[in-house]
């Protein structure tokens, strides 16, 4: 079976080292990029994976994806963000995206968000 491919910008360095052991502790491939809406979207194109968490303009960079991608895995979207509004959460959820992590978040939520939409 193949390994699912998890791809997160770096929100944090502690953070991303936290969410990185806890996927990789249930068999998840995890490639964390620079927080650069360029470097996500190329990381991205060369991954293909089956779920993303983007902390930068994450509206933008799901669009120019999906836009370019050639691939037929199927991206899940989820963001992070400091605060949360509603409009902005309606927003995102109307762009497609599945899930807002208000920072801190919960890794082990995290986890089974990433296992649930690579169908596991």
């Amino acid at each position: 079976m193949e390994k699912i491919k998890f791809v997160m910008t770096d929100t944090d360095t502690q953070v991303s080292a936290v969410c990185r052991r806890a996927l990789e502790a249930k068999g998840i491939a995890v490639t964390v990029c620079e927080k650069n809406g360029t470097k996500a979207l190329e990381t991205l194109l060369a991954v293909h994976p089956q779920a993303v968490l983007l902390d930068l303009d994450a509206i933008t960079v799901k669009q120019r994806y999906e836009a370019q991608n050639t691939s037929s895995t199927h991206t899940t979207f989820f963001v992070t963000g400091a605060f949360q509004s509603e409009e902005m959460e309606q927003e995102l959820l109307d762009s497609g995206f599945s899930f807002f992590f208000v920072k801190p978040f919960d890794e082990s939520v995290l986890v089974s968000r990433v296992l649930k939409a690579a169908g596991n």
